[in-house]
C-alpha cells in the first residue's frame, strides 16, 4: 500500500508478519498438483490450478524456498515481478539493481518456465528504457511491472511520449503491464493511459491503492475494459489495516464483495510476500501470510495476530467467483489463455540445464 513516505521499519514489519495466524479454512486445494503439502484445516481439493499474481524473488537462493510454499499452498503458477532494492533489500534503499533483478527473474523463471512468470522493470528516467524493455521482452519477459506510480517511487508522470513507447510494446508484445497506481494522487494519469492504451491488459496493484474508496475502483472498472485488479495489500501492517477497515462495518465489506461478485473476470491473487534471505520469511511466516488471504477471500471470518486475538470476518466469496480468481483470470490475463505446461508431467523444459536453487552469478547486463 502507498502512504506516502511512511512505512515501518523492517525490524517492526518483519515481527508483525510473523505473528500472523490462520485460524479459517483456505478457499482452494491442491486440485492438479501433485505432492501438494498443505496444512490448512479442511483444505478442499479443488480442479484447478492457482496462480498468483503478484510476487517478487531478490536472488536465486530462494528458489527452492519459493517452490516449496508454492507446492504446500496449493500454488501452480507465480508471477515473478523484478523489482529495484527499494523493494528487496527495505525502504531506504534506492530505486536501483533492478536491472540485476531483471536477469535474476529471467534466468529463475527459464529453470521452471511451466511455474514462473517473469515479469521485467525499468526506471522511466532512463533514456534507453525502450531499447532494455524491448530487449527483455524478446528474452522471454512475458510482462512488464510499473513502480513509478507509488509515491515513494513517484519522478514522472505516467502518461508521457515515451512511457507511451514502453506501454506499445507492451501492446505489440501481448504482454500485461502489472502497475503500482496511487489513485489519491495520480488518478487523472491512470485514465489518460487506460483509455489511450485501451488494447493493453494493466493490472492495478492492491486494488488501485483504493481499498477505502471502492467507488473509485468501480468507476475505473465500468469506464477501463483493460484494467484488472490484484487483490493483495502488501506489507503486513497494510494487510492488517485492510481487514480492520472492511471489518468495522458490515457494509463497508458488503461493497468490495458486491464489487467483487459484479466484476469477477477483473480480480486476480496475488500474495506480495518478496522471497528474501530474511530469517523471519521462514515457513510458518510465508504459509500464514498466504492462509490469511485465502481465509479472507474464501471464508466467513479469520484471525489474525499472536496470540490470535484479533478477529476479521471475511467475504466469503462464491465458489465461482473463487476459481475465476485463482485460476481463470490468470490463464486469460497473464498467460493470455495458453497453457505452460501439464503439472502431471515431471518433465518440464529446462533450456538452460540450471537447477533449482542454483548459486552460480546471474548475467548482467549494465543499463546506461
Amino acid at each position: 500500500m502507498d502512504r506516502g513516505s511512511r512505512r515501518p521499519p523492517v525490524a517492526l514489519a518483519l515481527s508483525l508478519a510473523t505473528a500472523v495466524l490462520v485460524a479459517a479454512a483456505a478457499p482452494l486445494g491442491c486440485g492438479l498438483l501433485k505432492g501438494c503439502r498443505a496444512k490448512y484445516p479442511n483444505f478442499r481439493a479443488r480442479s484447478y490450478l492457482v496462480g498468483d499474481a503478484h510476487e517478487h524473488i531478490k536472488s536465486r537462493r530462494q528458489l527452492n524456498k519459493l517452490l516449496d510454499f508454492m507446492d504446500r499452498n496449493g500454488i501452480w503458477w507465480s508471477v515473478l515481478a523484478a523489482a529495484s532494492d527499494k523493494t528487496n533489500l527495505g525502504p531506504d534503499a534506492d530505486f536501483t539493481g533492478y536491472t540485476e533483478n531483471n536477469e535474476t527473474v529471467l534466468n529463475i523463471a527459464a529453470t521452471h518456465p511451466a511455474r514462473l512468470v517473469p515479469f521485467i522493470t525499468f526506471d522511466p528516467k532512463s533514456p534507453r528504457k525502450e531499447k532494455r524493455v524491448a530487449y527483455y521482452l524478446d528474452r522471454g519477459a512475458r510482462g512488464i511491472m510499473l513502480y513509478h506510480g507509488h509515491s515513494d517511487f513517484y519522478t514522472t508522470r505516467l502518461d508521457t511520449p515515451e512511457l507511451f513507447e514502453v506501454y506499445d510494446l507492451a501492446y505489440k508484445a501481448g504482454v500485461p503491464v502489472l502497475m503500482h497506481i496511487n489513485t489519491h494522487k495520480y488518478l487523472d494519469q491512470l485514465d489518460a493511459v487506460l483509455g489511450r492504451m485501451s488494447k493493453v491488459k494493466f493490472i492495478c496493484a492492491h486494488l488501485c491503492m483504493s481499498f477505502t474508496r471502492p467507488s473509485v475502483l468501480e468507476r475505473l472498472l465500468n469506464d477501463h475494459d483493460n484494467l484488472y485488479v490484484d487483490l493483495s495489500f502488501g506489507h503486513p501492517d497494510y494487510i492488517k489495516e485492510a481487514f480492520g477497515w472492511f471489518g468495522e462495518k458490515d457494509e463497508r465489506r458488503e461493497e468490495l464483495r458486491h464489487l467483487i461478485e459484479a466484476h469477477p473476470d477483473r480480480f486476480l491473487f496475488g500474495s506480495d510476500l518478496v522471497f528474501t534471505d530474511h530469517p523471519q520469511k521462514n515457513k510458518a511466516w510465508l504459509d500464514a501470510m498466504a492462509g490469511s488471504y485465502f481465509s479472507w477471500l474464501g471464508a466467513k471470518k479469520l484471525k489474525f495476530g499472536l496470540p490470535a486475538k484479533d478477529d476479521f470476518p471475511g467475504l466469503a466469496l462464491s465458489e465461482e467467483t473463487l476459481e475465476k480468481i485463482y485460476s481463470t483470470n490468470f490463464r486469460e490475463v497473464i498467460l493470455g489463455g495458453e497453457s505452460l505446461g501439464d503439472p502431471k508431467d515431471e518433465a518440464v523444459p529446462n533450456p538452460k540445464g540450471l537447477r533449482p536453487g542454483d548459486s552460480d552469478s546471474d548475467e548482467v547486463i549494465e543499463e546506461k
